[in-house]
């Protein structure tokens, strides 16, 4: 679009170019350079909503409402920086509106991210997403028009350019606003602007006109076929000399041979004290598979009938033809939904000779060997067409760089949206240091090329796993694993005994995975080990295979911050013990999971929240929740007392719910989350403590706030 503009831009491209060739260090800046009308008519593109979705897709009553959108700029055309993005929601059906700044993901700069509040029951929820660049320039999926047009027109597309130097504008012409609206049939714009919008006369002020070019961008409109393009036009004089009416939707072309304004375009007009107000048929300017129509506001002056000159333009309008609206469903499970699943594992044991992870008496030292391979394992599951993924690793702590990357990954090449991707590491203390700089101390320096590696082989097992999907059938079950965990901070301590399971069967009945989680730290081995090893998951992951053939088996930790191995019985010490722990415990895992009973339907729920954790320094946090049937599963970003976690199982008892998988070091490893008690103790736990004595109770808030969504 904007042709027209770019026509009148040239000599300003022209400076503006000159300035740049000459600027030097400190750089010049041609301060004059803000008066001129056109400027931002050298950026032809206006933000892209590329693509809007939520979590959970059918929300019910209680339930706060993720909205993800990826936002860039126009990369077919020359764009300015996305400035601001906004997300407009109505609870009522559209009777009222409210927007709030999405938050900029902070490590993707095309992501932003914003919570819709929780509903009652029947709320008529709709939002849309708009896009401003740097110029004031929008895009926005239009919310459509109200009421009122034109003297109150209410939810409207808008944009103002109040704020713009007028020295350069003649005071009758200087553009406030252009509006946008739209219903089932008709196009509404209005042009706000100083003084009396057509005033004057060829032989004092001159004479005004006010061109908006209306682009259908699924039209191939190029600059040679400038003259074709739609423009919606106030123009006394240009109707008098050509022989059409003051105002209209025409084609210059069309225009030039027939006189007329386009077929069909019925257009209606209203000139206010202060406005131009339009309406015209949407049919007019020609199909639009995409939704996507470009509006911009053009002025210009004639002060002789040789003497015609730019004047001033408005910041331009895309609009997608969109909006997002649900019905908020009732409490409780919802429907049942066919499920499907894939999965597949990968060894990610870096090179010998890499330092291990999770002891800093090590010093960084080398690793002299692998004793068992560390592992990846991938398990994606589709739930009524949507995926989610499911990643366990044999990682010290899932920090949220690696998380994010793998997210960022699998929604670009295989659409499965970041937002529905669980991250997590066991914690292992034998597994592969040289990955994160700010864990040196724990894991020695960082190895060149290795958290490349180790990402692509991320990537890659989801991958396997997602095109291995198949119909499958899923079942959830606890056992007691009393003795396999003690309380590492206080003698005697609580702990958490429950081992949850999930099996996932393939359509025949036959096990296809199973994920077992058990919150204890993976500390049998000491720091005077230099092998690589899973600890005592490597074994039990083994019992679990062993007793169902063709098995994957998965292992998320818990709330394991002040939870220590136990092995019952005399175990033995070194890689003996590592072994009974670990048999013992998937022994328990296998036992839970013969009885279970899967089914082939589950109601299924996916929440996800983001958290600003430290706001001076935009420190982030993603929370997630899964409900499957009569099972929930919450996602900690850390390595949480088992205390904190005691509440949250006993909220899931009085919803219920049978089943309640903690998942700890998942989507973001932050260090210890303890109570305000052991905070002020100044335990050894205290220390990685990173975000004070209220961390603790804020994270079993969101555990609780995202327990109660579910």
């Amino acid at each position: 679009m904007k042709f027209i503009m770019r026509i009148f831009a040239v000599v300003v491209f022209v400076a503006v170019v000159g300035v740049q060739a000459m600027a030097q260090s400190p750089v010049t800046v041609f301060e004059e350079g803000r008066n001129g009308p056109y400027a931002n008519f050298l950026f032809t593109g206006t933000p892209e909503i590329v693509d809007v979705r939520r979590a959970p897709d059918a929300p019910r009553e209680g339930q706060a409402v993720r909205v993800t959108a990826v936002v860039r700029p126009n990369t077919l055309a020359a764009s300015m920086p996305v400035a601001r993005v906004t997300l407009s929601y109505s609870l009522d059906g559209a009777a009222t509106w409210t927007t709030v700044d999405m938050l900029r993901d902070d490590r993707d700069e095309q992501v932003y991210i914003a919570d819709l509040p929780a509903a009652k029951q029947g709320a008529a929820v709709r939002y849309y997403v708009s896009a401003y660049d740097v110029a004031g320039s929008l895009s926005s999926e239009m919310p459509g028009y109200v009421a009122g047009f034109p003297q109150q027109a209410t939810n409207m597309l808008s944009v103002t350019d109040e704020n713009a130097s007028d020295d350069a504008i003649l005071p009758d012409v200087d553009v406030l606003a252009l509006r946008v609206g739209y219903d089932e049939q008709s196009f509404y714009v209005q042009a706000e602007v100083e003084g009396k919008p057509g005033k004057g006369n060829m032989v004092g002020q001159g004479a005004y006109m006010y061109l908006i070019p209306v682009l259908n961008q699924d039209k191939a409109v190029g600059i040679g076929d400038f003259m074709n393009m739609d423009i919606l036009a106030y123009a006394p004089m240009m109707g008098q000399m050509l022989g059409f009416g003051e105002s209209g939707l025409f084609r210059i072309s069309e225009v030039m041979e027939t006189k007329k304004s386009i077929e069909g375009a019925d257009v209606k007009f209203k000139k206010g004290p202060n406005s131009l107000n339009f309406r015209f048929n949407r049919a007019a300017v020609g199909d639009m598979p995409s939704g996507r129509v470009e509006f911009g506001l053009l002025t210009m002056a004639a002060t002789s009938l040789d003497s015609m000159y730019p004047q001033e333009a408005s910041p331009f309008i895309t609009a997608y033809l969109r909006t997002h609206e649900y019905t908020v469903a009732p409490r409780g499970a919802g429907e049942p939904l066919a499920l499907r699943a894939g999965v597949a594992e990968t060894d990610i044991t870096p090179p010998v000779g890499t330092p291990l992870a999770g002891y800093g008496a090590r010093q960084g030292k080398p690793s002299t060997g692998v004793h068992d391979p560390l592992l990846a394992q991938a398990l994606v599951i589709e739930a009524g067409g949507r995926k989610m993924v499911f990643l366990t690793s044999d990682f010290l702590l899932m920090r949220r760089s690696m998380y994010k990357d793998i997210a960022s990954r699998v929604e670009k090449e295989l659409g499965i949206p970041r937002e529905r991707v669980i991250a997590s590491g066991s914690h292992a203390h034998c597994s592969s240091g040289g990955m994160f700089p700010e864990l040196a101390l724990l894991s020695g320096n960082a190895v060149p090329g290795l958290y490349q590696d180790t990402l692509d082989k991320f990537v890659a097992v989801v991958k396997q796993a997602d095109a291995a999907l198949q119909p499958a059938r899923m079942g959830f079950g606890t056992g007691d694993a009393t003795g396999y965990s003690s309380n590492r901070v206080t003698e005697g301590g609580p702990i958490d005994p429950d081992l949850r399971v999930m099996r996932v069967d393939k359509a025949d009945g036959k096990p296809l995975a199973i994920l077992f989680n058990f919150g204890a730290h993976p500390t049998v081995l000491g720091d005077k080990t230099m092998e690589f090893s899973a600890d005592f998951v490597g074994p039990a992951r083994a019992a679990v295979k062993d007793a169902f053939p063709g098995v994957i088996a998965m292992y998320n930790n818990g709330a394991q911050g002040n939870q220590s191995p136990s092995c019952p019985g005399d175990c033995g010490g070194g890689f003996d013990k590592v072994e009974k722990t670990g048999r013992g415990l998937g022994n328990i895992a296998v036992n839970v999971a013969e009885n279970i009973k899967t089914q082939d339907k589950l109601p299924v729920t996916f929440l996800t929240r983001e958290i600003i954790i430290q706001p001076d320094y935009d420190i982030r946090i993603t929370m997630s929740g899964v409900r499957f049937g009569d099972t929930a599963m919450l996602t900690i970003p850390g390595e949480m007392f088992v205390e904190l976690a005691d509440p949250v199982k006993a909220m899931a008892r009085d919803k219920g719910l049978k089943n309640l998988f903690l998942l700890g070091l998942t989507n973001d490893g932050i260090g210890y989350i303890v109570t305000p008690e052991a905070y002020q103790q100044r335990v050894y736990e205290s220390t990685f403590a990173l975000f004070g004595p209220g961390e603790g109770p804020f994270i079993q808030a969101q555990l609780l706030a995202m327990l109660d969504m579910l």
